[in-house]
């Protein structure tokens, strides 16, 4: 951060592009920073709340996107990583699989429509500081269950379905479609309809080169060529 109050002369190879030198002194600007906060509630006694300094932010975020936003019909929930290399960081992160794998992971509803992404909810991943409270629990969007409940609200939720673990969706016969496809060539595609509860719903197939995607779907039927027994 200091590179801004460099007294170097500017050039293309080090250094920031321009200095702040005749805004305010570094020694000002830190003493500022210092004295930032973005929280006027107490913190809980109870427990360790290494978020409560973001958290009133991230609610008043939430908070004026939903009285003063109006999404399309095209949204995207989906997680983000925000780079941060400090390992002591609140929810600090490592993801290889992501391309920025390192800091803070974020679940975020992006509007997709006319090719503009407005994000317009956002919610912090815990993850290692996780409070330790009674009523903390941890939901897995991609089931069933979750797109079902969308579908009963009159959205149609797709969701892609890859981490074989606790929250596989229920009623997604993942080892009779890999059998199915197995004979495939790549790019060939199926759609299977399912049941979960008495309640339809869809499961959008492709074979790709090394595995099946499968994408749970709510929308209404467009074709279903088999129908695997759940």
């Amino acid at each position: 951060m200091s590179l801004w109050w460099s007294k170097k002369d500017i050039n293309q190879f080090e250094g920031d592009p321009f200095r702040l030198n005749n805004v305010m002194s570094l020694n000002r600007f830190q003493a500022i920073d210092k004295a930032m906060r973005y929280t006027n509630c107490p913190p809980p006694t109870d427990f360790v709340d290494r978020f409560h300094d973001i958290s009133q932010l991230q609610d008043a975020f939430n908070t004026h996107y939903t009285e003063n936003y109006i999404p399309s019909y095209l949204n995207c929930l989906d997680k983000s990583m925000k780079t941060w290399l400090d390992q002591k960081c609140p929810g600090f992160m490592a993801l290889d699989c992501k391309p920025h794998p390192f800091g803070n992971e974020y679940h975020t509803i992006a509007d997709g429509d006319d090719g503009k992404p407005i994000v317009w909810q956002i919610k912090i991943q815990d993850g290692k500081d996780c409070p330790m409270t009674p009523d903390n629990k941890h939901s897995g969007f991609c089931v069933s269950a979750g797109i079902l409940a969308l579908h009963d609200k009159g959205v149609y939720g797709q969701a892609l379905n890859k981490k074989r673990w606790r929250y596989w969706p229920r009623g997604m016969p993942a080892d009779d479609i890999n059998i199915h496809f197995e004979s495939k060539i790549v790019c060939e595609f199926d759609s299977y309809q399912q049941k979960s509860d008495g309640e339809k719903f869809l499961i959008h197939c492709h074979k790709e080169d090394k595995y099946v995607c499968k994408i749970m779907s709510g929308e209404n039927e467009i074709f279903v060529k088999n129908k695997i027994s759940s």
